[in-house]
């Protein structure tokens, strides 16, 4: 007679003590496995039964808000043009681009490149296609205003670093003759 394994673990199930021969209904080594057992199954059988629920959910919700969403991308879209455009452009170009720029992280030096970083957002429009060699020189160009990081916080520290370096506003008069200006 073959013998009878347990359903999760797969370990040979030994006749209890004091009992003639194994249950034949009887399927787990011991009350845990019965559990997990049951447990996992119960939990596949919900799961693949409320997917189609959660489908349904989901459309109904969508066709809700679609107009609402379409609106709010929309404007933020009109509100930063260049941005979108300058962006859209990466993403088209972006193995030129990492050719033309260092392959290493801008900042640490030591990782591949996973963001880029844009000082500027302007973009020329080309009104008619410009030939390879003319688009290359563009890129190369282009290319100098960009800088390429390897993570989002090496991103940050540098814009942080730049804010800090760039020019604050001069002041005509210093701290004490302004205080002395006020007290007269």
């Amino acid at each position: 007679m073959e013998e009878k394994r347990c359903l999760r673990c797969n370990k040979v199930l030994e006749k209890r003590i004091g009992a003639k021969r194994i249950n034949p209904k009887r399927n787990f080594c011991d009350k845990v496995c019965q559990t997990r057992f049951t447990s996992r199954e119960h939990y596949y059988k919900y799961f693949e039964r409320d997917k189609e629920k959660r489908k349904k959910n989901f459309k109904n919700w969508y066709n809700g808000n679609k107009s609402r969403q379409n609106k709010t991308v929309l404007s933020y879209y009109h509100k930063n043009k260049d941005r979108w455009n300058e962006r859209k452009f990466v993403f088209k170009h972006r193995k030129k681009i990492l050719e033309i720029i260092s392959p290493n992280c801008f900042k640490c030096g030591k990782k591949e490149i996973k963001e880029i970083h844009h000082e500027t957002y302007d973009i020329p429009r080309f009104s008619k296609r410009i030939s390879d060699k003319l688009f290359q020189e563009f890129l190369k160009e282009y290319c100098k205003h960009l800088k390429g990081f390897c993570s989002r916080q090496c991103h940050k520290d540098y814009e942080r670093k730049d804010l800090a370096l760039s020019p604050t506003p001069k002041y005509t008069k210093t701290k004490s003759e302004h205080l002395n200006s006020i007290n007269v």
